[in-house]
């Protein structure tokens, strides 16, 4: 299937899929790079035996989502589903069009001696010598939109450069705006494997903290052997004054009182005073 074929597959099932996860409104998101971008990673898939242990879906969802908007809403699952279903229709189109054009090199052409077709190795020569010099020209716009922007990634310039249409101080200035708005392209997440060298040993947090206060921390062992003894607490003096009434009743902090009650005057006149008087003796 040539590109521009692969190009129409792919923006079709696409579309079909928003579609189908309430995403219409983003179909007209995809443009050439998205397609270039999808079309790549399901090549690789069909090319992978071991596709389905080393596709990361994560990543891929996380780069579609920054080109088209709400694209990390949908099922991972899913997603999956339907990258490999249209990665086994672009590998059986690619095999066709490996077998015809195989058919196509096997006609002879009459004709005179003079004109011949080139011998294999002098094709795979030129190719070679193709590649090699397109290899060795690199892409003068990126490269210098990518030093005027180290923060941002090849993805980012190649969006910006294909909305500006190849003009530098467009592009620049797309690079800016994403970038203060918060919608530029990042770098993909790289997983790190860091493994230690020969004879370090690397500790989690809580042996690490151990081993720093171990190394580094100072105690006090005469602490341990003093005596803590809280100070006495300041009491008020006891109050020995007791009141009932108001009237003082007791002067000695007696809990209990004793209260008599006082006679009427009436009764107070009919009280005899049983005590002798005394005896007065005159000189």
């Amino acid at each position: 299937m040539a590109t521009s074929g692969k190009e129409l597959l792919v923006r079709g099932k696409l579309g079909d899929f928003l579609q189908e996860h309430g995403l219409q409104n983003s179909i007209g998101d995809i443009d050439e790079i998205v397609l270039s971008y999808v079309i790549s990673i399901l090549e690789d898939l069909g090319d992978d035996r071991n596709a389905e242990e080393n596709i990361d879906v994560d990543q891929f969802v996380e780069m579609m989502d920054a080109y088209i908007p709400g694209f990390e809403s949908i099922d991972s699952v899913k997603v999956c589903k339907w990258m490999f279903e249209l990665s086994g229709l672009i590998t059986a189109d690619n095999q066709n069009e490996n077998q015809n054009s195989g058919k196509e090199e096997k006609v002879c052409f009459k004709g005179d001696n003079s004109q011949r077709f080139p011998a294999a190795d002098e094709q795979s020569e030129e190719i070679n010598g193709n590649e090699s010099v397109e290899e060795e020209e690199p892409d003068e716009e990126v490269r210098m939109l990518l030093e005027m922007f180290p923060d941002s990634c090849t993805l980012e310039i190649t969006h910006c450069l294909g909305l500006s249409k190849g003009n530098l101080e467009t592009a620049a200035q797309l690079v800016l705006e994403r970038a203060e708005e918060g919608t530029s392209i990042k770098r993909p997440k790289e997983k790190t494997n860091i493994t230690p060298k020969k004879g370090l040993v690397l500790l989690n947090d809580k042996d690490l903290k151990k081993k720093m206060v171990e190394r580094y921390g100072y105690q006090d062992t005469d602490e341990d052997k003093k005596t803590f003894k809280p100070p006495p607490l300041k009491q008020e003096p006891k109050k020995m004054v007791r009141y009932l009434d108001g009237r003082i009743v007791s002067t000695k902090g007696e809990r209990f009182t004793e209260i008599k009650k006082e006679d009427a005057e009436e009764m107070k006149k009919t009280y005899i005073n049983l005590k002798p008087a005394k005896k007065y003796r005159f000189h």
